[in-house]
């Protein structure tokens, strides 16, 4: 199985929680991989619009670069999954898509978000559920 990591979260010069996620997934799952753990294949893909931050896309050798441009598909063939690491997934046709949802504490309280803020989470959150063939929440903390 070929997964493609969707990483962009990552290419920013610091990292807050869903790239320390999404970085500490990369090198798990790619430890995993050289113990011989699990059959999959992993790829780290990188929306184009977050090229000019390259230099601080986390990227271990082993996985590889690329770039894709949604709604294109992205030119390495034969991926069979697609994760989103943060709300953004490419809704790739034929291909099953996984997100992992973070901070999803913001709507039990106006003390965490403002009223705006959770509108517009809610409104990714649902496109992302609506493409989506599995959802992961991610709680941090105590709630």
């Amino acid at each position: 199985m070929k997964v493609a990591i969707e990483a962009s979260t990552v290419c920013q010069e610091h990292h807050t929680g869903c790239a320390r996620y999404a970085v500490n997934l990369m090198d798990a799952l790619l430890e995993l991989q050289s113990k011989g753990i699990g059959a999959a294949a992993y790829q780290a893909y990188y929306r184009l619009s977050r090229r000019k931050e390259r230099r601080f896309c986390h990227r271990p050798q082993e996985l590889g670069r690329h770039w894709y441009q949604e709604p294109v598909w992205p030119l390495f063939p034969g991926v069979d999954l697609v994760h989103g690491t943060d709300i953004l997934v490419p809704h790739w046709r034929r291909i099953a898509r996984v997100a992992t949802l973070h901070d999803v504490f913001n709507f039990i309280s106006e003390t965490w978000s403002r009223q705006s803020f959770r509108e517009k989470k809610i409104k990714s959150y649902r496109r992302t559920a609506r493409i989506c063939h599995r959802i992961i929440p991610a709680f941090c903390g105590q709630h």
